[in-house]
């Protein structure tokens, strides 16, 4: 087992303790799992991690919560009732109780590990293009820049200088610039 798998299982198992203990404190399980999928993703930049950490809290919370259910406890009798069951329908049912939470933990988290994955793509996408695009525009603005302040200094020095030249010497300049066009 590598020190990367040890890592995910170890944060995997705190954010699971906060989001039990965020749950005792009485915030929505539905936000939880969301947070759990968009946060763990966000923090880990995978997403199976965010939706590996929903489906741990929704289990552990079942066993934590058993036999009262997540979502049930207002449904339960308040009166024992003997019923006979055998130990197979028993297994089953508890399988199917903790499996349910599980597969609706893993949908929500899933979808917000999703999202929270686009958006990492993003971020990471447009500072990408941002370095790139900021470098070579900024070497080609300074190249073009340095060109055009030479020709410019240089249009103003023939300017300066056609000032004060004669007549004659303004003739002669036009004369050798055609001679040149041809």
């Amino acid at each position: 087992m590598s020190s990367s798998t040890l890592l995910k299982g170890f944060e995997i198992i705190i954010a699971v303790i906060i989001a039990i203990l965020a749950a005792r404190v009485g915030i929505s399980y539905m936000v939880i799992l969301l947070a759990l999928g968009f946060i763990m993703t966000l923090l880990t930049k995978s997403k199976g991690v965010g939706t590996t950490s929903g489906a741990a809290y929704a289990l552990i919370s079942y066993i934590i919560s058993y036999p009262a259910g997540l979502l049930l406890t207002d449904y339960m009798p308040t009166t024992n009732i003997t019923v006979e069951t055998s130990a197979g329908s028993m297994m089953f049912n508890l399988v199917m109780g903790a499996l349910i939470p599980i597969i609706a933990a893993v949908i929500i988290s899933g979808v917000a590990a999703i999202v929270a994955g686009y958006i990492l793509g993003l971020f990471h996408r447009n500072n990408k293009d941002k370095e790139e695009k900021h470098e070579e525009h900024h070497y080609k603005v300074v190249n073009d820049f340095n060109e055009i302040r030479q020709r410019n200094k240089q249009q103003r020095r023939k300017k300066e200088e056609a000032i004060y030249m004669t007549p004659i010497q303004k003739a002669k300049i036009r004369r050798e610039k055609e001679r040149e066009k041809r």
